[in-house]
């Protein structure tokens, strides 16, 4: 089996390529949140892993000391958890940056977690000020695959982060209802709100309506490709019957060629009225769209007014998904 050594480096590494992939605004919560970086194997990143005999758990101690090199690891193997206690990890370098007070937490904390996990076999850990600890029950390189710990810990962080994003929109949509509530009385806002509830309802119904219609032209398009070929077969036709002009053929031949031609001319007038059709709709679907562009104007304007009236808070979703979901169901607008 590989060593803890290899086992650390390896996942150190491959949570930061994993960390790369991450968008810019996670990165930049991570950056701002130092609980949440020393959860992380960012650099600088140092490791002491303390392995108790079993069937104690596996202990894992994330620094992160600028004073330290970078994927600095050191393994103590073979550990006696009976005897177990401040003085053992005292002289351990990586610890010394530590403030005392931390140091005897973190002691506390592995001696409390350690118990705890060999009663309910679930992993445990800890962020401390400047530090990390894990708890694995079992032996991780084997129960967690080559890359189990850093996926791990991704897994983890990202849904960290995307609880905070969630919180902070929260935070702001409420700051938002919160402001229109203290000016819901003024006539002006309340004839805003009526607007915008009319406007909104009239924006969804367009959007329905522009995707039938848009369906409906596909289906118009596809009948027109339809006529085009009967067309191009039309001037098969045709050049059919110049070239037996010239040969020298039966009567009975030609006719039956020049009734085939009488045929197909008859269904050009079918030809026309499916081009036509095509043309009439195109002309309605821009009517269409040119009708909700001029209501999105108006929608738009009577926002800018309601920005003038009101401290609104600018949030990260759409205005209309705020407007129409959000408003209504904190305000009451059916």
């Amino acid at each position: 089996m590989i060593s803890w050594e290899e086992y650390i480096k390896s996942n150190i590494l491959e949570f930061r390529r994993l960390f790369e992939k991450w968008s810019r605004s996670e990165k930049k919560i991570l950056e701002e949140n130092k609980s949440l970086f020393i959860e992380s194997f960012n650099e600088p990143c140092q490791f002491v892993m303390v392995e108790f005999r079993e069937p104690y758990p596996k202990c894992f101690i994330v620094l992160h000391s600028a004073e330290q090199k970078d994927i600095e690891i050191l393994v103590l193997e073979n550990m006696t958890f009976e005897v177990f206690s401040s003085n053992t990890l005292r002289k351990i370098k990586l610890l010394e940056s530590l403030p005392r007070k931390e140091y005897e937490d973190l002691v506390n904390c592995i001696k409390e977690y350690a118990l705890r996990v060999i009663d309910t076999g679930v992993s445990s850990s800890r962020v401390f000020k400047n530090s990390l600890i894990m708890m694995f029950p079992k032996d991780i390189r084997a129960t967690g695959g080559k890359y189990g710990l850093s996926i791990l810990k991704e897994a983890l962080m990202k849904s960290e982060i995307h609880a905070i994003i969630r919180q902070k929109q929260k935070n702001e949509i409420k700051k938002t209802v919160d402001d229109l509530r203290r000016v819901e009385t003024i006539s002006d806002v309340i004839e805003l709100r009526k607007q915008v509830s009319t406007i909104t309802r009239r924006l969804e119904t367009q959007v329905e309506q522009l995707d039938k219609r848009t369906e409906e032209q596909i289906t118009s398009l596809r009948q027109l490709i339809g006529a085009s070929e009967k067309f191009y077969e039309l001037k098969f036709l045709v050049t059919d019957i110049n070239r037996l002009k010239r040969q020298h053929i039966s009567k009975e031949v030609f006719e039956a060629k020049v009734n085939e031609l009488n045929t197909r001319i008859d269904s050009l007038g079918e030809i026309k009225e499916a081009y036509d059709e095509v043309l009439t709709q195109q002309n309605q679907f821009m009517k269409q769209q040119s009708e909700v562009m001029r209501q999105q104007s108006s929608f738009i304007k009577w926002i800018k007014y309601a920005t003038i009236l009101l401290p609104i808070a600018v949030v990260s979703v759409p205005v209309i998904e705020i407007i129409s979901v959000l408003v209504r169901h904190y305000l009451g607008i059916s």
